[in-house]
């Protein structure tokens, strides 16, 4: 089966993302190898259910968690990338030119209302 490292923008562990945590262990027992990168208030590796958390601390100046969070997700042994809401979207694009991995986007909104307020190229790759 697949290793398959999921990207979540937003803390895993507090709060506790309930439908993150539903998808990995649903992931998990379909055989596949699963990690995660997640901001966290200290760097640190977490294991649950069999599935490996790569929490990297935040704070520093600005971009410098999504930098960290790219950077271990380049050092996981994946086959494809697997992203929840729209800033994993974008490192997971930068991944994917590095790896020439896939990405799959799981959006957990409803984005077409927001077509109008996009504008050129990136409206055309979001809708």
């Amino acid at each position: 089966m697949a290793n398959i490292t999921v990207i979540c923008d937003r803390e895993f562990f507090q709060p506790f993302d309930q439908r993150v945590y539903k998808e990995v262990c649903s992931m998990k027992k379909g055989g596949h190898n699963i990690e995660i990168v997640t901001p966290h208030k200290s760097t640190e590796i977490k294991e649950f259910e069999g599935i490996k958390a790569h929490c990297i601390e935040t704070g520093g100046p600005p971009g410098m968690v999504a930098l960290k969070m790219i950077r271990k997700a380049l050092k996981t042994d994946c086959d494809l990338f697997y992203c929840h809401e729209l800033d994993p979207l974008l490192y997971s694009i930068v991944l994917k030119r590095i790896t020439r991995k896939p990405v799959i986007w799981d959006c957990h909104e409803y984005l077409v209302p927001m077509k109008k307020e996009l504008q050129g190229r990136l409206s055309a790759v979001l809708t």
